[in-house]
């Protein structure tokens, strides 16, 4: 898959990066077992600790007993859905909640445009590829001339927040929706940190509130 961004010498593709992974997992192993201490440097924080919580609770039955509900209503909170008219998916990863978004939504053999203020990110190329459509980059300038000239556009998928972490405007996303909408195509939101930095930080609606179709943030809506 060609990435939209230059990969480097060292690693320069997915095996690469997957042999990277099983390498740093080697040093864990071993600083674990050697009982030396370990520190997440990267920015990205992927865990819960629930110290008040009896771990009986940690199963299927009784989890989703006791805490779908709750998890329903805080989710549609978070993302400014409607009881009723919307829902949420938990996935146990972004890239999931991405990869079955575009398996429901992408015609196979149909285009589906990014648009973002840079480049999609390379979750959306495989889950497109998988979904079997074709990923076209574009921007929200270009995208009226783009959605002309590509064939059987099925999809947008539109990127608040880059990983370049350059933003687009409110007034931007509600056009791309709007433009989408007119040309009879889907909008997928992937909203990671969008859904959180636009509200909160830019003052910008929430992502079922831009009128979006779906949206990847903490949970997704399918």
């Amino acid at each position: 898959m060609t990435l939209p961004y230059a990969p480097g010498a060292i690693l320069h593709d997915t095996r690469a990066h997957l042999r990277k992974l099983d390498e740093a997992r080697r040093h864990i192993r071993h600083r674990v077992a050697e009982a030396l201490p370990l520190h997440n440097v990267s920015g990205l924080d992927r865990r819960i600790n629930l110290p008040e919580l009896d771990t009986w609770v940690l199963d299927d039955e009784w989890a989703g007993a006791l805490y779908a509900e709750p998890l329903h209503e805080l989710g549609l909170e978070h993302l400014g859905g409607e009881s009723g008219r919307d829902d949420i998916l938990v996935t146990n990863r972004l890239t999931a909640a991405l990869y079955a978004a575009m398996q429901v939504t992408v015609r196979p053999g149909s285009t589906v445009l990014g648009v973002s203020p840079s480049h999609s990110h390379p979750a959306v190329a495989r889950a497109v590829r998988d979904a079997g459509g074709h990923l076209v980059d574009t921007t929200v300038a270009a995208l009226a001339e783009t959605l002309a000239a590509q064939r059987d556009v099925s999809v947008v998928a539109l990127t608040r927040l880059a990983v370049t972490y350059d933003a687009l405007t409110t007034e931007d996303l509600h056009q791309v929706v709007e433009l989408v909408h007119a040309h009879g195509a889907l909008v997928v939101v992937d909203d990671a940190g969008g859904a959180r930095v636009g509200p909160a930080v830019l003052g910008q609606p929430r992502t079922l509130e831009l009128g979006a179709d779906l949206g990847r943030v903490l949970k997704a809506r399918v």
